[in-house]
């Protein structure tokens, strides 16, 4: 990873041989390239299949069995091409189908199935991109959303059947953009050209009735039965350790309502516990939480996810948390990635190296994977937050709740992450600048193609604050992203983290950062045509 720290201090004598060694490398590097071509040095990764993304301890519950065959049902019948599931945010409907997905094409129902998150704010960009990389197919960066629907489609309809999961739908897509094959009326025709079927997942019913001639399929709550054996599950046998600690147990599950991201929160951080007067508080907490507003999430899901959150108690796991709602919806994240954001942003107390750092990182996410508020990606070294969590984790950090939470952190973020912008967004109206000192901002997985040159958002944060700056692309992208050089103008003394990776980076783009003399984390991983800018970072105190 191209990072730069503070943490590696060498002395002027030390400096002056690595940088000589680095120059003559860098001219040998230089002679290689002239020599031959090194576009492609090992074959395609293989595409992403439906089974990677499913939890590997899933546990189907009686109460969910009728939905589930009802699917499957609809996913048989000849003569439906688009299927509905709704419920409440955190009722499970990702994980359902999910599990689905893995099961037909295990049982060759389909010779594919694909996924694509759709989100609150739908780009076509983002979702195209996710359909090509699990067939595969490749797009390039010139082509535009016709362009690239249009190459969709025919790949599509070149496969034999397959089933395409759109989840998290909040407003009617407009499936014909998408060129997704469907409703061919001619049998011979669709034998011809291949079965293709859609699965959405809303939580909102009123998205369904738009299209009132599909299957619209309910998933409820979990039974009680259900929920307890989840909690049970979780919580760990203590919920048996006496009758009385067992009563107040089956209380607190009560109060999750059945939804199973609000019960597997609420357990994991109350796991082992022993001493009853810690569930009785526990109980009386969860009741007092304030209800906060949050569009399509069910304030009982809020009022769980926030409780677990605020019984961490401990600011820097606390504020290692929230770092990760910066990363896009049902994202990736890579556990060393997070230490250098949080190690460069000062998450951390008393931590001087970056191996002190690490281990930090892993005593903390093992406590936040404890608590489920985070969980493991497709390996240890990755971690992915549920969906519902983020949308709690962002709702503490943006105007105007993180304000009221002064007194546990000052994290103010401003998280605009894989919405598929085009340019760089200006401060919401309507927000005094009394909160608008922005501690990070993350852009990354944007089409973003210059900054402004001068901008009222980071105007507003020149008082010192905004530490956090996230502009990294998709690794798929290749457009540039250009910097003048006033663009820091009002952060130069507070910026300590900066992430530019996996950009192509041009003449003189580097530049505006070298006035950026705080900067402890520096990410440059991926960019190409930095060997002719690599001295800009000479002018940093690293």
């Amino acid at each position: 990873m191209a990072v730069a720290s503070r943490a590696c201090i060498f002395n002027c004598g030390s400096r002056y041989q690595l940088s000589k060694k680095a120059g003559e490398k860098m001219k040998r590097i230089k002679e290689l390239q002239e020599g031959g071509r090194f576009d492609v040095v090992s074959d395609p990764a293989p595409p992403l299949a439906i089974e990677f993304m499913c939890d590997r301890d899933y546990q189907m519950f009686k109460s969910r069995e009728s939905a589930k065959e009802e699917i499957k049902e609809a996913l048989k019948d000849e003569n439906v091409h688009v299927i509905w599931v709704y419920g409440m945010g955190g009722v499970g409907k990702t994980t359902l189908v999910k599990e689905i997905g893995k099961q037909v094409e295990k049982e060759k129902l389909f010779d594919k199935v694909v996924m694509a998150v759709v989100s609150q704010d739908p780009n076509l960009k983002p979702i195209q991109g996710e359909i090509a990389r699990m067939l595969p197919l490749e797009f390039e960066e010139k082509e535009d959303v016709l362009e690239k629907a249009q190459k969709l489609s025919r790949k599509l309809q070149n496969e034999k059947s397959i089933l395409i999961i759109l989840d998290d739908m909040w407003d009617n897509l407009d499936l014909k953009q998408l060129r997704i094959p469907l409703d061919l009326d001619d049998n011979n025709q669709r034998e011809k050209r291949g079965c293709c079927k859609i699965l959405l997942t809303t939580r909102s019913q009123d998205v369904c009735h738009e299209m009132k001639t599909h299957p619209q399929i309910a998933l409820d709550v979990l039974s009680e039965d259900d929920a307890w054996g989840l909690f049970k599950r979780n919580a760990g046998d203590v919920v048996e350790h006496t009758r009385a600690l067992r009563d107040v147990a089956k209380e607190v599950a009560r109060e999750c309502k059945g939804l199973p991201v609000a019960i597997v929160t609420v357990a994991g951080a109350l796991r082992d516990k022993k001493d009853l007067q810690v569930w009785e508080d526990a109980l009386q907490e969860i009741k007092r939480v304030e209800p906060q507003y949050i569009k399509g999430l069910d304030q009982k899901v809020y009022k769980c996810v926030r409780w677990s959150y605020d019984y961490l108690d401990d600011v820097e796991i606390q504020r290692f948390f929230l770092y990760c709602c910066l990363f896009p919806e049902v994202y990736e994240i890579k556990i060393e990635q997070m230490m250098w954001y949080c190690f460069g942003a000062g998450v951390f107390e008393n931590v001087e190296t970056i191996e002190d750092a690490r281990r930090r990182t892993r005593r903390i996410v093992n406590k936040l994977k404890a608590s489920s508020l985070l969980f493991q990606g497709w390996s240890q070294d990755f971690i992915k937050m549920h969906d519902i969590v983020r949308d709690v984790a962002i709702s503490i950090v943006s105007p105007p709740v993180a304000v009221g939470n002064r007194s546990h952190h000052d994290e103010l973020f401003m998280v605009r992450a894989g919405k598929g912008l085009t340019e760089w967004q200006r401060m919401e109206s309507g927000i005094t600048k009394a909160v608008a000192g922005y501690t990070a901002i993350s852009l990354m997985n944007n089409y973003i193609q210059k900054l402004p040159a001068a901008d009222g958002l980071l105007e507003s944060s020149s008082s010192g604050r905004l530490r956090t700056l996230l502009l990294q692309k998709d690794s798929s992208s290749r457009s540039k992203l250009e910097i003048p050089n006033t663009f820091f103008g009002g952060v130069i003394k507070s910026l300590t983290t900066l992430d530019r990776s996996t950009n192509i980076i041009g003449p003189s783009s580097l530049s505006p950062i070298q006035c950026l003399t705080n900067l402890r984390t520096l990410n440059l991983q991926g960019c190409r045509g930095l060997q002719q800018e690599v001295s800009v970072l000479g002018y940093l105190d690293l």
